[in-house]
């Protein structure tokens, strides 16, 4: 039985409708390969991808890919390539800027709450942990805050490594 050959996928022409010549085609099978490899240079370091999507098993990266390429290929080969569907994407795309720009709020609250936690480290000379520092946030400094986010930044700055 003979192997089926991946569709062919061709850029988008321009406004006028014409196609340039010359232009290049390629195979579902490279832009995958090109996918992969944007996905591997557009890692988001661990703190960016808790805020960054829900919980999800589809990359971001993925979908940064297809908002990239969407001028010059059709979103629905760009969607197949990265086996996600399209409403996903249209939904991804919708929420963007909302996710963005929590995700830049919540570092700019990390970095506030880390200098709260140094100073409380150099009151007590580092002897409290996660829980007692969390309950002083809490009181003290009226900071609503749960104690894994304070153990994560605590990790972040090194506290519980200064003997």
């Amino acid at each position: 039985m003979p192997r089926k050959q991946s569709p062919t996928l061709k850029k988008k022409s321009s406004s006028s409708g014409s196609s340039r010549p010359g232009s290049t085609t390629k195979t579902l099978t490279e832009l995958r390969r090109e996918l992969k490899e944007f996905v591997r240079l557009n890692k988001r370091p661990q703190q960016y991808v808790d805020v960054y999507t829900r919980p999800t098993h589809n990359d971001p990266a993925k979908y940064e890919f297809i908002k990239v390429n969407r001028d010059k290929y059709p979103i629905v080969l760009l969607c197949k390539a990265a086996n996600i569907t399209r409403s996903s994407y249209y939904r991804w795309l919708a929420t963007y800027p909302e996710r963005l720009k929590r995700a830049k709020q919540r570092v700019l609250e990390d970095q506030k709450i880390i200098k709260e936690i140094q100073k409380i480290g150099q009151a007590t000379h580092y002897s409290y942990g996660r829980r007692r520092i969390k309950t002083y946030l809490e009181e003290k400094r009226k900071i609503a805050i749960g104690e894994r986010r304070v153990a994560r930044l605590m990790r972040q700055m090194n506290y519980g490594n200064r003997y």
